[in-house]
This record gives C-alpha cells, sequence and structure tokens, in this order.
C-alpha cells in the first residue's frame, strides 16, 4: 500500500486502484490506498482455481484495475422488509465479492421504525413492528464495522418530513393533524413544521443519528 490509511472508513474520494501481477510462482499486488488492496484480495481469490487432484493454482496473470464509478451501491429496504443482523452481513459479504463499497440503508420509513434511539426510546418501542424487530446501536455499531472491513460505507436513511408515520406512534404531536369539515379525522399527514417542539426533537434525534452513522 502507497500511502498510509488516509481515514478508518472509506469515502467517496477514495483511490480504490490497484494492480496485481502473477509470474514465476509469485504474486505482488500494490495499490495506492487500502481499499484498492482489499479490492486486489477479492479479485486474487477469483483467479485462483482447483485442479482435479484437489491443487489450488493460479495462472501468470497482470491486472490494472479501477472503478468505473466511485459510488457503486445496495439498497435494503428494512423499514418495510426487517431484516435481521445476520442477513445484513450476509449480503454486506456478498457486496464484497462484487466490489459494491456503498450499503445504503433504508432503515425506517411509514411502515416501521426499528431504529433503537437512545434519546427517543419510544420511536421504536412503539413504532417497530414488534420489540424482536428492531436494531440496537450496538446491532448498528457491528453493521458498520464489518462494512469497514471489507470497503463499504453504511449511509442511512431517515426520510423527513414525509414518510414519517412510524415516528408519530412513538413521538406525540409531531405529525400533522388531517381535518374533514372542520373536524379531526384521526388521520395523519407529514411532520407538523407549526409546532415549537418539532425542530428541538428532530435536532436532538439527528444529531444522535449522526453520531451513530
Amino acid at each position: 500500500v502507497g500511502t498510509a490509511c488516509q481515514g478508518a472508513y472509506p469515502s467517496l474520494q477514495a483511490d480504490e486502484s490497484y494492480t496485481l501481477t502473477v509470474s514465476g510462482g509469485k504474486a505482488t499486488l500494490t495499490a495506492k490506498e487500502i481499499w484498492g488492496a482489499l479490492w486486489g484480495l477479492e479479485t486474487f481469490t477469483q483467479i485462483v482455481y482447483r485442479l482435479d487432484n484437489g491443487e489450488f493454482v493460479v495462472n501468470d496473470t497482470s491486472i490494472e484495475d479501477k472503478p468505473r464509478f466511485a459510488h457503486r451501491g445496495l439498497l435494503l429496504d428494512t423499514s418495510r422488509h426487517y431484516l435481521s443482523k445476520t442477513n445484513i452481513l450476509r449480503n454486506l459479504d456478498a457486496m464484497a465479492q462484487n466490489k459494491l463499497n456503498v450499503f445504503h440503508w433504508h432503515i425506517v420509513d411509514d411502515q416501521s421504525f426499528p431504529y433503537q434511539s437512545k434519546a427517543f426510546p419510544d420511536l421504536s418501542a412503539k413504532g417497530a413492528y414488534s420489540p424482536n424487530h428492531v436494531y440496537t446501536q450496538a446491532d448498528i455499531a457491528e453493521v458498520i464495522q464489518f462494512a469497514r472491513l471489507r470497503g463499504i460505507r453504511v449511509v442511512a436513511e431517515f426520510d423527513s418530513p414525509g414518510h414519517t408515520q412510524s415516528w408519530g406512534k412513538g413521538q406525540a404531536g409531531l405529525l400533522t393533524q388531517c381535518y374533514s369539515g372542520g373536524q379531526a379525522t384521526g388521520n395523519y399527514g407529514p411532520v407538523d413544521p407549526t409546532l415549537n417542539t418539532t425542530f428541538p426533537f428532530l435536532q436532538q434525534f439527528f444529531s444522535e443519528v449522526a453520531h451513530v452513522f
């Protein structure tokens, strides 16, 4: 690796290029940054094959590779379709095998709120499908670390002010009351920007999210 790791996590500006040479029974992998070295190692695993006698071999090879696109992502929606942490980790392994580098985690939406907030625990306690369908902050930290070691960034999506029906279950007075004929219908729209309580809540909540992710 040509330079020391420029940061703990991969970024959009990361140099992911690498050169892999196999010749005379020796393999040499060079990269400007650790992220390129990771993809070079992934390539090496894919050019090794097994002979009928069980021996593992690799042909003489010279590869110079770099991604065409800096953002190569996969989105998982865990609000509408909850996925266990185990399955998320399996997806990250599959992403690394295909050199995808961004996990777009659509973690909450109208349907459910599985993110477990320390500042506002009722959001998941009342907004998740069940107490078993949540992601603790320890779960999230494990996912982020698992992804980092595979050269993958985790980008979380928290829709606002719309797509927030699940938020309202655990945060009273957050959503806009709907009316018909001057009477409340019992239905709610997006986050209500007219209330003095709305922006302090959003500031505190997203400050936590920025720290976690």
